[in-house]
């Protein structure tokens, strides 16, 4: 199980072992775990197979920390390293409102972003 939530969230490792020191991934952090996990897989199974493999792997990065669904299904779009590019930068804007003030009353909830 602890595999399981991992996915998308390497952080939790250092959360575990340094509770006290913790502190929860920003945007910009989770885009760029995003963008360098994505090129390392594409480096690994060429362009087409990478971006392939990746569409699940950014979703588990994304999934619980509330990103709209718009910018979930431009996952599929993602066809090339400058669409990647985009779909961080636009990634990086932030998350809604609403997750913000979700956030506030569930300081605990596992997968956390600083805001």
């Amino acid at each position: 199980m602890l595999a399981r939530e991992a996915m998308g969230n390497p952080w939790l490792f250092q959360e575990i072992f340094d509770p006290e020191n913790y502190q929860a991934p920003t945007v910009a952090d989770l885009a760029d775990e995003i963008e360098t996990h994505v090129l390392e897989m594409i480096d690994y199974y060429g362009l087409a197979m990478g971006l392939l493999v990746s569409r699940k792997v950014i979703l588990d990065y994304m999934r619980g920390r509330g990103f709209p669904r718009v910018l979930k299904t431009k996952v599929i779009h993602i066809a090339d390293t400058g669409d990647l590019k985009s779909f961080t930068a636009e990634l990086r804007q932030g998350v809604s409102g609403r997750y913000c003030s979700w956030l506030k009353t569930n300081p605990d909830t596992a997968r956390r972003l600083s805001v």
